[in-house]
């Protein structure tokens, strides 16, 4: 019935009789899908793939607009993923994750007509061209080059052989191409550039960019060609229009020595001026100037993020490279380490308490690059800029009072909320509510590069907030060639609440960073890891980058460490880690424990079937010792007791503890005996259990047993778990 009325709605629309519908685009497509009038089209996905194409004919006399939504397009034939006629017009929005790949000598997208692309900074279209086929433009049998305009989103593109990514292809035409935002991805085929011409490639063109982020990369024997013309071989007319947009030029190995052929501003030549910003990553300009160039009114910075090193790459007129620049409020020289002007909101000098204002009415980046104390102020409402700590800056005192903050990117920016950089030892006090969340993938809610400490007020909170691969409180995995910084992290009081989202830890390292050591000696912390990740630990390597070595140490607190969820084909529990290294990592780390309720538990906070490896500060193996507090029925602190000759307080720290909402403590002792005497703020709570030993020798039939207070069953000499999983 699904395929049936599929083919019928395709059928209309060929006939030009539906002028606004939406298509499912899937496994089940078994007719190319035609469109042949004006109208609103919607090309819905499902994950799966549809192997016929999308083809709207030419001479439309209106625009035909097209939402494509979550689609997947591999042709199975020869051809293009999506094909627009000559003389028609498509505008087509992106939504979600897309991908258009052509079939054999196909295009993802052939553009004979007009292409308009808009999308946000969370959609994502990948398009592949196959043969001698550009990804987004024209393949050799192209009758003509229609003119291709790139508003927005993130935009892959890849060729074919002989032919650009984004442009003509191998004997194709090349229509114009304006870029005036996004984040753009392109990588050119043999004798080709990556944006513009190929191989005796025809026509006259434009090439415009009035903003985004551009990384083109040009193919192999084009001479380092990236946006323009292609190998020395005719390939047509193109003229370069920079206007605005940070622009990447690589060679065809990657290295930052590709060409942008005689470029101009429309009245002037222009050159490669680079930029470096001080631990800004990934960073949205929003602001700034060059000289006498205003960044925004004369020069576009629509969707211009710096690189993993913090650098842009703008193309200005000659004068342009001694002329001061301030991006986002700092001053930087062209390859030179950057300074930071005077500004109202920096200390004169060191050792002054300065208060900075965190709320809805900041406008760049919050930039603390100078040692000293400084009060983070909030008011209630959200700032959506980043605040970065310098590097080296050696020991800095941060006090965050009400702040919220939440930043937004494109994914692969990689944008924290906030960020402690390389060689600074950042103690931040906390009080009133608190949160440091990034919705920018990969982004921490508090990346800590240099170490960093963490000491709240009563009842103050901390809730850090992570996207993508990045832990909540620790590192994210930028760039993937590398292992990035991974400071140490110590929490000595306050409620933490830190969340992570993608294989890496709620606390810790994320994917494929070294281990950072990490010491909790109080406070109240809730830590869920993201899927695959460690609740407090590590992340999954994917590429095999962690090696190093870290320790977590606790010796206080309350603590509940959730193992991510496991969406992988691994088993049930395996991999699931609340604390420490989860399976695939290359790093190490230890736990010691020497104090603190520690519950591991599953992402839903159930108990966890088996408990952490951890051996005190001599070096002791301990065991899961789990009380129960008489008459709590809400947390209770604990503030004396013991357990045999363990004096809580003194053997054991007990700072900060409390017990759960069902009156439970967990502590990680030396075995005790099952009679041992507990008693907890001068209560003896249930009897914690039994001689186990004695009933696993002797129990034939089942037998349940509460063992340092956790029921299990016993039988024939094996102890399982309520749920049936084997202990001993």
């Amino acid at each position: 019935m699904k395929k049936l009325f599929f083919c019928m709605a395709a059928a209309a629309l060929s006939c030009g009789m539906m002028q606004a519908e939406t298509i499912a685009v899937n496994s089940e497509v078994t007719d190319t899908i035609k469109i042949s009038a004006a109208g609103t089209y919607t090309l819905e996905g499902d994950g799966t793939r549809c192997k016929m194409p999308v083809v709207v004919n030419a001479d439309i006399a209106d625009t035909v607009f097209v939402t494509a939504k979550n689609a997947n397009i591999v042709p199975e034939a020869n051809g293009s993923a999506m094909n627009i006629g000559a003389n028609s017009v498509v505008v087509l929005n992106v939504k979600g994750a897309n991908a258009f790949k052509g079939g054999k000598n196909g295009c993802g997208i052939e553009a004979a007509g007009d292409l308009i692309i808009n999308a946000t900074v969370a959609d994502t279209l990948d398009c592949k061209g196959a043969g001698r086929s550009a990804a987004i433009g024209t393949t050799k049998d192209t009758p003509a080059g229609g003119n291709i305009t790139i508003n927005g989103g993130v935009i892959y593109a890849q060729s074919g052989s002989e032919s650009a990514a984004i442009g003509a292809s191998n004997a194709g035409r090349l229509g114009n191409i304006t870029i005036n935002g996004g984040q753009i991805y392109a990588t050119g085929g043999a004798y080709s550039s990556a944006i513009g011409a190929a191989y005796c490639s025809k026509g006259a063109s434009v090439i415009t960019i009035n903003g985004g982020m551009v990384e083109a990369r040009a193919g192999e024997h084009s001479s380092n060609r990236s946006i323009g013309k292609g190998n020395k071989t005719h390939s047509g007319s193109v003229d370069i229009v920079v206007m605005g947009g940070s622009i990447m030029a690589k060679g065809s190995k990657g290295e930052m020595d590709g060409v942008i052929e005689e470029a101009t501003n429309g009245t002037e030549a222009v050159m490669p001026l680079v930029l470096t910003l001080p631990e800004a990553s990934s960073v949205l300009v929003t602001e700034g100037y060059v000289g006498n160039v205003t960044l925004g009114a004369d020069y576009g910075i629509k969707d211009v993020y710096t690189d993993a090193e913090g650098k842009l790459y703008f193309y200005l007129p000659e004068n342009a490279k001694d002329a001061e620049a301030v991006i986002n409020g700092v001053k930087v020289q062209e390859g030179e380490a950057p300074s930071t002007p005077d500004k109202p909101d920096q200390p004169n000098q060191q050792g002054d308490t300065t208060t900075i204002l965190v709320n809805s009415t900041v406008t760049k980046t919050v930039n603390i690059a100078a040692a000293g104390t400084y009060i983070l102020q909030g008011d209630g409402t959200v700032c959506t800029f980043p605040v970065i700590v310098a590097t080296k800056l050696g020991d800095i005192n941060i006090i965050l009072d009400g702040v919220t903050v939440e930043v937004t990117g494109a994914k692969d920016a990689g944008v924290s909320a906030m960020l402690v950089g390389e060689g600074t030892n950042a103690t931040i006090a906390f009080k009133g509510f608190n949160s440091l969340k990034s919705t920018c993938d990969p982004g921490c809610g508090l990346e800590a590069k240099g170490n960093v400490i963490l000491n709240g007020e009563d009842n103050a909170e901390l809730h850090c907030t992570a996207k993508g691969w990045a832990a909540a409180i620790g590192s994210t995995p930028r760039p993937k060639s590398k292992v990035m910084a991974s400071g140490d992290i110590t929490i000595n009081s306050g409620m933490i609440y830190a969340n992570a989202e993608w294989e890496s830890p709620a606390i810790g390292a994320a994917v494929d960073c070294d281990a950072h050591n990490i010491t909790i000696n109080g406070g109240q912390i809730e830590a869920k890891g993201g899927a695959q990740g460690a609740g407090i630990g590590t992340g999954y390597s994917q590429w095999g980058q962690s090696k190093g070595k870290g320790t977590i140490t606790i010796n206080g607190g309350t603590i509940v460490a959730a193992a991510g969820t496991n969406e992988s084909s691994w088993g049930a529990d395996d991999g699931l880690v609340p604390l420490g290294v989860v399976k695939g990592d290359k790093a190490s780390m230890n736990i010691v424990v020497t104090g603190g309720s520690v519950k591991a538990c599953r992402s839903d906070m159930s108990d966890f079937p088996a408990p952490i490896a951890a051996k005190d500060a001599a070096g002791t193996d301990l065991t899961l010792f789990k009380a129960h507090m008489q008459g709590a029925t809400e947390p209770m602190l604990i503030t004396e007791g013991h357990i045999g000759d363990i004096v809580l307080g003194t053997n054991y720290g007990i700072k900060d503890v409390y017990t759960d909402a069902a009156g439970y403590v967990y502590f990680y002792l030396p075995a005790q005996p099952a009679d041992v005497e507990v008693v907890l703020n001068g209560k003896k709570p249930e009897n914690p259990g039994m001689a186990i030993d004695e009933v696993m020798d002797n129990a034939t039939a089942p037998v349940k047993v509460m063992y340092n207070g956790v029921l299990y069953i016993v039988r024939d000499g094996v102890m399982y778990t309520v749920t049936g999983a084997v202990v001993r």
